[in-house]
């Protein structure tokens, strides 16, 4: 990625030079014809006036310069930092100080920058900023439904509903202790609490908590299935139904869950601590056959559908598109990416390492 200032610095010197390559390769103009020697009189006054004329040409020439070296630097630059998110290829940009989050609905993209207290949003296409908001001490988690973008704020305790157009806050509610993810599904917003070892149920509307689900267990990610919700949790993956007054069941995997994810749909992919991905009938919690060795530590995973994404620490994004089926390389950031979100073709995702967000188109 280019440097504004090098490249101010290197435009100033190419236009410096074509300035002086102009002036040295000017013709020399032709002798004048013999001429009457003039008075002492006039000697002067031509004198006056010729040092008066160099002394306003100096810096009119000087000033001409410099407008024409930003002129070609504003136009230049402009062009040089221009990004479009293409399939094949990983752009990014600057993403404030921690982005520790991520969503999109593959037309913007919002980032919860931790180190400053800001949600930004990004167009999704040309990854350039469109609002940045102010929204606490330390969010941590995003989620997005409809009209509104639903912030977690771990700094003050507190979840806010921001319009996803704006950024303008509508609304704020009061969470459990140490919120860790949010999700939005079944008429609902729903707040994960490592704290109080609970799934809090939020109304949309007046954004105040409505019921929680005891859990048991410090909840360390939250997804939706077709009928119920999932919570990747020390000891196993918990099940818990809406419709049926939240009670949460344990469902019995090999190894330990440490991140779930599944876009509402019936498979639910589950990465164990042991560093393998498997995925969960969502109807029975019965997994589809044999787990998948990620040959790396995984940092994120995310869904599209019945599609798994999931990000190692070795840089590599990987594509899950069936059930116990090998996984296929869609991109590398060179960074591990700490949070993800896919919506369509659109794959996203920020590393706090480098303070970027990351974005590019699958193929098919």
């Amino acid at each position: 990625m280019s440097d504004p200032l090098r490249d101010l610095d290197e435009r100033g010197l190419q236009a410096r030079a074509s300035l002086r390559e102009a002036t040295d390769s000017r013709g020399v103009p032709p002798a004048p014809a013999a001429r009457r020697p003039l008075s002492r009189t006039t000697r002067s006054t031509r004198s006056t006036r010729s040092t008066r004329s160099t002394r306003w040409a100096v810096p009119a020439l000087a000033a001409a310069a410099v407008v024409l070296v930003l002129i070609g630097v504003a136009w230049g630059g402009g062009h040089a930092q221009r990004v479009v998110v293409t399939t094949g290829s990983v752009a990014s940009v600057p993403a404030g100080q921690q982005p520790v989050a991520v969503a999109t609905d593959g037309r913007t993209v919002w980032v919860a920058d931790a180190g400053r207290g800001l949600v930004r949003a990004f167009d999704a296409r040309t990854l350039r900023p469109t609002w940045t908001q102010r929204v606490g001490a330390r969010p941590v988690a995003l989620a997005h439904a409809g009209e509104a973008l639903w912030v977690v704020d771990a700094g003050s305790g507190r979840l806010l509903k921001l319009s996803a157009t704006t950024g303008r806050v509508l609304g704020t509610g009061r969470t459990s202790l140490d919120p860790v993810a949010v999700d939005v599904a079944f008429g609902s917003v729903w707040v994960l609490s490592r704290g109080n070892q609970t799934l809090d149920e939020y109304d949309a509307a007046s954004v105040s908590q409505t019921a929680s689900a005891i859990l048991g267990a410090p909840g360390r990610a939250v997804t939706h299935s077709r009928d119920a919700l999932w919570v990747a949790a020390p000891g196993g993956l918990l099940r818990i139904t809406p419709a049926a007054g939240l009670p949460v069941t344990t469902v019995p995997l090999a190894g330990d869950a440490h991140q779930v994810a599944a876009d509402g749909s019936q498979v639910v992919w589950v990465a164990q601590g042991d560093g393998t991905l498997l995925s969960v009938d969502a109807s029975t919690g019965a997994p589809h056959g044999s787990s998948v060795a990620l040959g790396a530590g995984l940092t994120s995973l995310t869904a599209v559908g019945t599609t798994g994404f999931a990000a190692t620490d070795d840089g590599q994004v990987t594509r899950f598109t069936r059930p116990g089926a090998a996984g296929q390389h869609v991109a590398s950031t060179g960074t591990p990416v700490e949070a993800l979100a896919a919506r369509g073709r659109l794959l996203v995702g920020t590393a706090p390492s480098t303070a970027r967000l990351y974005a590019t188109r699958v193929g098919r």
